[in-house]
């Protein structure tokens, strides 16, 4: 039986749509940080909700470990006296990256600038996305990942949006996320966008996820 969602936790639209300004990407822990705003109660901390949220139904054989090591990163980043910059390790054994190389494309993500990276199990054959602090003491941290093998395959899943051929619409994405303070990018109809800063790095992200699904 799958654990309860915390109180008033909405699993389908647990955010509210951003502020429509984008400022500089983060640099330090002031800046921006995994931590709680009211850090004094546990309860508002994201890591229960991690892990008390419905999984998605996918290939990945080992969804936990995937979610136990971006939460492993993300609490590492909460540490100022020992930066996430000085792990070296930032991928899980037997996953390899298929978009844009090990650095990802650039974001605008909750009004700051994330790398977004898309992530192949090599053993099941699973699908995620992971976007991550680009820059600063907590570059590479991740803010949330998503498991999307079984969206692919649909052609009305992803397109491109009418308002901008740097943004991409996905019908539904289960976001798991590692920041109390993230609020993802929803478009005027409920979509979950991804917004790139150029229209080749949208393509780029489109022509990868067909060539998945292919």
């Amino acid at each position: 039986m799958s654990p309860q969602s915390p109180p008033g936790y909405d699993q389908d639209y647990p955010w509210a749509p951003p502020a429509p300004e984008v400022p500089h990407s983060p640099t330090t822990t002031t800046t921006f940080s995994t931590q709680s705003s009211t850090a004094s109660s546990s309860l508002d901390h994201w890591l229960p909700i991690v892990f008390a949220t419905n999984r998605p139904t996918t290939p990945f054989r080992q969804t936990g470990l995937v979610l136990f090591y971006c939460a492993f990163l993300a609490l590492r980043s909460e540490d100022t006296g020992s930066p996430i910059g000085s792990f070296d390790d930032h991928e899980l054994h037997g996953e390899k990256s298929i978009y844009a190389g090990g650095n990802g494309r650039k974001i605008i993500d909750d009004n700051y600038e994330h790398a977004l990276r898309v992530f192949k199990d090599r053993d099941s054959g699973g699908i995620r996305l992971q976007a991550s602090v680009l820059r600063g003491e907590l570059k590479r941290t991740p803010v949330w990942t998503a498991f999307i093998t079984t969206h692919i395959h649909s052609s009305r899943w992803m397109r491109k949006a009418a308002s901008s051929s740097k943004v991409i619409h996905l019908a539904d994405l289960q976001r798991f996320v590692f920041s109390t303070e993230y609020n993802p990018p929803l478009g005027p109809q409920g979509q979950h966008e991804l917004r790139f800063i150029s229209s080749r790095d949208a393509d780029e992200f489109m022509d990868s996820i067909d060539d998945l699904a292919a």
